[in-house]
């Protein structure tokens, strides 16, 4: 009876250890699992992690990149305005030199007529501007021989020539403009006279020769 008792025992206790065995074996695995779950969470949170450190990298490059883009247009921009202030200066610096020579222009032709004035109304004077003009047959056309005369001896009444003559001395010395300074004797024509007074003395000599026929 005991040995009975003794055996039934035995596959009891054998069966509680198996399935404490088990038990073991069962939360072991468990327990493998989880770590195995907590270690996979962890690589892909790390992956996870690298990948969004990538985009973010990816992102800043990408924003750098415009940002150089947008500095490199502003560079532009400014010396698209540079080049165009340029342009307007030039422009405005050749629009003042064109108004200068306009004004050097005007006052030049200012002071010729002035000075074509001033010699018109020389005093005493037929022909003011016979040191710088020939002269032509339709400037003596109405003269008679006193006025071609007087035209003649006033090219050198303007180079001071004493005038042998008392009468013709006393006529240019009536005009503030006559200095008598220079001898006949000491006057030399070639060299006192300019060309164009020379060609007007030998026109006026030409054409008192010619009344006098």
């Amino acid at each position: 009876m005991a040995d009975q008792e003794n055996k039934v025992k035995q596959p009891q206790e054998e069966s509680a250890a198996d399935r404490k065995k088990t038990l073991i074996i069962v939360i072991g695995t468990i327990i493998a699992l989880l770590l195995m779950c907590i270690a996979l969470a962890n690589k892909n949170s790390k992956a996870a992690d690298e990948a969004a450190a990538t985009d973010e990298e990816e992102v800043v490059s990408v924003e750098e990149e415009a940002e150089d883009e947008e500095d490199a247009d502003d560079e532009d921009d400014k010396d698209a305005d540079d080049k165009e202030d340029e342009d307007d200066a030039d422009a405005e610096e050749k629009e003042d030199a064109d108004a200068k020579e306009d004004e050097d222009d005007a006052d030049a032709e200012k002071a010729e007529d002035e000075d074509k004035a001033d010699a018109a109304d020389v005093e005493g004077m037929l022909f003011p501007d016979s040191a710088d003009e020939e002269l032509t047959d339709a400037d003596i056309k109405d003269m008679d021989i006193d006025d071609l005369r007087t035209a003649l001896n006033e090219i050198y009444a303007r180079h001071g020539y004493i005038f042998t003559k008392e009468e013709t001395l006393d006529q240019f010395k009536q005009y503030d403009w006559y200095e008598p300074t220079v001898d006949a004797k000491d006057f030399d024509a070639d060299t006192d006279l300019n060309d164009v007074e020379k060609a007007n003395v030998a026109f006026l000599k030409a054409a008192i020769k010619a009344l006098k026929k």
